[in-house]
């Protein structure tokens, strides 16, 4: 009486997370093995970066037009192309590239600045970062819905969960040039 039937639905790909994870040690053994046998030569943070950055002045406008002119076209790609017939292959595509790019990252900045610069090495992403991954992952959640039929909005509603999207995204844009440099130059 009153039990709910849940049905087993066999899904037919591999989550995204775990499709992440697998690109995520795919580039902490790509960075081992190009770093073993290139020497040092993929420092993307070491130490004299750090302290050029202690010491230089950053031009804010010019950091935020190169931010932007980075970011804007990777999301307006996912927004398109997410809508398309290809979302599921879009979302892949950036899981992987993103626990790749993670996992070389990651290995590369142990090996320029040590284990005990892992703190440092996560708070040089944050906040940015973590907006950035709340804005992918309402946009993922919209287009699975949106292409397997799900949540039927009012335009109303759509305008404004695009709205906050954007905000979101643009917020994180601005603390990209204007907070993290500063957490990283205290670090």
């Amino acid at each position: 009486m009153g039990k709910r039937i849940v049905r087993n639905q066999k899904k037919s790909y591999l989550p995204l997370e775990i499709v992440f994870f697998l690109s995520f040690l795919t580039g902490i053994v790509l960075a081992n093995i190009l770093v073993a046998k290139g020497g040092n030569q993929y420092d993307i943070v070491n130490s004299y970066f750090l302290q050029q950055l202690k010491q230089t002045k950053i031009n804010r406008a010019d950091y935020l037009f190169y931010v932007l002119e980075i970011r804007l076209p990777v999301i307006l790609g996912i927004l398109i192309l997410g809508m398309t017939s290809l979302y599921a292959v879009v979302h892949y595509f950036f899981a992987s590239w993103v626990g790749l790019s993670f996992g070389f990252l990651m290995v590369t900045s142990i090996m320029n600045l040590g284990l005990e610069k892992l703190p440092f090495i996560f708070m040089s992403m944050f906040p940015h970062d973590v907006l950035y991954l709340v804005v992918y992952l309402s946009i993922m959640k919209i287009q699975w819905e949106y292409h397997r039929g799900g949540t039927k909005r009012r335009i109303w509603e759509w305008i404004t969960l695009w709205a906050i999207l954007a905000m979101t995204f643009l917020i994180g844009i601005l603390m990209e040039v204007y907070i993290s440099p500063e957490i990283c130059r205290k670090l």
